[in-house]
């Protein structure tokens, strides 16, 4: 069973970049459109109800996910 999560945030997300509980950078705005999470006023996600675990998830490149909110 599948659990599909679409939100409309309207540029009022917030993401932290955190380093053994330390927050490297903190983004404010919209979501970036690829990093697998959506994009703009959007989170998208589909969540597997039985293992809790996000579906079709990939590992993240911290610098192509920096870049992201640079841009």
């Amino acid at each position: 069973m599948i659990l599909k999560l679409v939100a409309k945030s309207s540029d009022m997300n917030t993401v932290k970049l955190i380093d053994k509980g330390e927050t490297v950078w903190n983004h404010e705005g919209e979501v970036p459109y690829n990093i697998g999470l959506g994009g703009g006023d959007y989170v998208k996600l589909e969540i597997d109800a039985e293992t809790g675990q996000i579906q079709n998830w990939q590992p993240i490149d911290v610098k192509k996910l920096t870049s992201a909110f640079e841009e």
